[in-house]
């Protein structure tokens, strides 16, 4: 007989850190009364793993779309060994187990939940307080509270960060009062939120919001008609706008405090987005048909300095939007299985505050699915004011669409999420017409899955090289520009590769190589790129073009080839 798997959630029930591959993890299942906490091993990449005991009655599984997860009676919570160990030396109570499965595994707002990846609301200065005491520095805590909280931000998630949440999550249930299951259906409750009681009334609002955050059901309200677009959109929480005739066979579970949803399979295809006032899906550019339960981010393109795709085979696994509390695209890449992550390239697009962007536009095939739950391929257009137009992603084969929104007063990009998958589904809000000109069709990539790059040589004023710490090949090309605007070739892994600074270069020196795949006859192209601030100029090797800084220069680039060309009407070659 087939043992029933359990799906192992990426975040800990207990910290709500997201786990790290191979480390250390226990399932808390309840069984009849009784709460089994089991060794789950480490932590998988994807599918089952093969460390179950042969004692043990389950598969430990992280395959999101898996059946035989998502059809399992067993509710189970996945957390840190360490979390688990330190959380039973601070929380005495003769219950302390069920409490702790209980509240790990509502942190899914409903048995089958998809996971949901989203930020505690951290109070980084009350991290920062226990680390004067725990490295006896007491001179941080005459630190402003502001840089405190600046410090403790930057520095999550950390092992402190888990620790203070632990011991705060042991102080909660310690002192929390346990009550008896309570079931009500949705279509009765006219409000509710955490901590509290639910208002049950006859005569309710035809419209449901339901917030949702890292711990779980956080609010119900009811809405007289659906809300407006007003633009805020949340890190920390996620929301479910529906009319309750759609939400009709809900019911909402509640005990000690908490809440829960029971959805019935197959009963309702819920949404959710990171703004409390979405958009209606049929409002939106490009929308594919949604199935299935489907969640939505948003970036807001006047709020980021950057972006960051995540690419591979032509399909968008992920975007990160660089901003000041999220400056480190590393948290977004750590979320795609380590199988795509060999596969994929880093596109980066610098929106330097000093130009303004006008225009954002996705160019996507026209043979893309219709289906949620496939990769839908796209490259990105944006037009600003200063730099003009760039164009980056791969370049596809047949006919191809444009859609174009204007950048005003804001414009938030919008796409699914869905665990270990690519995105399937994009478009931008809100939709206003915009006679512009047509953005160039990109020519022929040198290469399968290429990704397209450009930039101009005149007018740079500093010039920034990223290469491959182990090949010493150029991975990527930061370049500004003495009018404040910026634009970046193939892939600049900010923070992540060594990076070599030129101010006032005088040219632009390339050669290219080819390399062996590890472990094949698999040639691949490469390039090695430098700069000089003397037009007169010599390499210690033969093969290297020098150009002036002007013409254009062209990346096609993937994560693991490069091809670069300088574009010019009359091509001066310097000697070498």
């Amino acid at each position: 007989m087939t043992r029933p798997h359990i799906s192992l959630h990426p975040r800990c029930g207990a910290c709500g850190d997201d786990f790290r591959l191979g480390q250390k993890i226990v399932a808390a299942i309840r069984k009849s009364r009784s709460v089994q906490v089991i060794n789950a091993y480490t932590f998988p990449d994807y599918g089952a793993s093969d460390d179950t005991a042969p004692d043990i009655d389950w598969y430990f599984c992280r395959k999101p779309s898996c059946s035989q997860c998502n059809d399992g009676a067993a509710d189970a919570a996945t957390i840190h060994v360490d979390c688990y160990n330190l959380f039973r030396l601070h929380c005495n109570n003769n219950d302390s187990l069920y409490r702790l499965w209980l509240t790990a595994t509502w942190r899914r707002p409903w048995h089958g939940a998809p996971s949901l990846r989203l930020f505690p609301d951290v109070d980084a200065s009350k991290t920062m307080q226990l680390a004067a005491t725990a490295c006896s520095l007491p001179q941080l805590t005459a630190v402003p509270a502001e840089i405190l909280h600046m410090i403790g931000e930057y520095a999550q998630p950390s092992p402190l960060g888990r620790y203070r949440a632990i011991i705060d999550l042991a102080a909660d249930l310690n002192s929390q009062e346990q009550s008896w299951p309570q079931s009500l259906p949705l279509s009765e409750i006219a409000s509710w939120e955490r901590g509290g009681h639910a208002v049950v009334n006859e005569s309710l609002h035809p419209i449901v919001r339901i917030t949702i955050d890292c711990w779980g059901l956080k609010r119900i309200e009811r809405l007289v008609d659906n809300p407006p677009f007003a633009g805020k959109r949340s890190d920390t929480e996620v929301y479910i706008i529906e009319a309750q005739e759609r939400l009709r066979d809900v019911t909402v579970q509640f005990q000690s405090g908490l809440g829960r949803l029971d959805v019935p399979k197959d009963s309702v295809d819920l949404q959710l987005w990171d703004t409390p006032t979405p958009p209606s899906l049929e409002s939106l550019q490009n929308m594919p048909r949604i199935t299935g339960t489907t969640q939505f981010a948003s970036i807001d393109l006047r709020k980021a300095n950057a972006l960051t795709f995540f690419v591979a085979n032509g399909s968008t696994l992920a975007v990160h939007g660089h901003t000041r509390r999220r400056s480190h695209p590393e948290t977004t890449f750590d979320r795609i299985s380590r199988q795509r992550q060999r596969h994929a390239a880093w596109i980066y697009v610098p929106l330097p505050s000093k130009d303004r962007i006008t225009h954002f536009g996705i160019r996507a095939p026209h043979k893309f699915t219709r289906s949620p739950w496939a990769a839908a391929d796209y490259s990105y257009l944006f037009r600003f004011e200063l730099a003009g137009d760039v164009i980056v992603g791969p370049r596809f084969l047949g006919p191809t669409q444009d859609f174009i929104w204007p950048v005003k007063e804001q414009l938030l990009l919008i796409f699914n999420v869905a665990e270990l998958a690519a995105i399937s589904a994009m478009s931008a809000y809100p939709n206003e017409s915009s006679e512009i000109t047509p953005f160039a069709r990109l020519s022929k990539a040198p290469f399968q899955e290429a990704c397209f790059s450009s930039a101009p040589l005149e007018g740079i004023v500093l010039l920034q090289i990223y290469s491959d710490a182990e090949t010493g090949l150029c991975r990527g090309i930061l370049a500004e520009y003495g009018n404040g605007s910026q634009r970046a070739l193939g892939e600049c892994r900010i923070g992540v590769d060594p990076v070599c600074t030129y101010k006032s270069p005088a040219c632009l020196c390339f050669t290219q190589v080819t390399r062996n795949r590890s472990g094949t006859s698999i040639e691949l192209k490469g390039i090695k790129v430098s700069s000089s601030y003397q037009s007169e100029h010599k390499h210690g090797e033969v093969g290297w073009s020098c150009f002036p800084m002007r013409g254009t220069l062209q990346l096609w680039f993937t994560n693991e080839q490069s091809i670069l060309e300088v574009i010019v009407d009359e091509a001066e070659l310097m000697p070498s």
